[in-house]
């Protein structure tokens, strides 16, 4: 990856501390941001690290291009800029589903949370990507339809 690529990582916030970044599977998702804790975090070679400033767990299996990884960072960044700004924010799992079931439920799960909705759209901002543009795309239709009933 290019360092242009990340480059909005330095302009913004840099009042905040670097988490540690490690490329792992680690959920179901393609990444995860674990909020500082000075207990042991394993990595696959059975090392560990502290993880005081925070940890960004980017997926291999969901990141196949520059596009996907650059995306996944901005998104959980903001979860980063989220502690460390005082917003509430629990991570939150949600199960596999079909197919024909994927896009409404992402829909659903960023409108259920203002924190990943916020996280969302600052990826798209920062770093866009397909994927991200057809959830925000989802998430509009989904707006659209509750406007429509009400």
């Amino acid at each position: 990856m290019r360092a242009i690529d990340l480059h909005w990582l330095w302009e913004r916030d840099k009042w905040l501390p670097l988490p540690d970044l490690v490329y792992r599977q680690d959920g179901s998702g393609s990444g995860v941001y674990y909020p500082p804790d000075p207990s042991p975090f394993f990595l696959e070679d059975g090392n560990t690290i502290a993880g005081l400033n925070g940890i960004i767990c980017v997926s291999p299996d969901h990141n196949d291009t520059e596009e996907a990884v650059a995306n996944t960072l901005a998104h959980e960044w903001r979860h980063h800029w989220q502690w460390h700004s005082g917003k509430p924010w629990t991570p939150q799992r949600w199960a596999q589903c079909s197919a024909d079931e994927y896009l409404g439920n992402i829909a659903a799960y960023y409108l259920r949370s203002r924190m990943e909705m916020d996280a969302l759209l600052f990826s798209v901002r920062a770093a866009p990507s397909e994927l991200s543009s057809e959830w925000v795309d989802a998430i509009s239709a989904r707006l659209q339809g509750y406007q429509k009933t009400t």
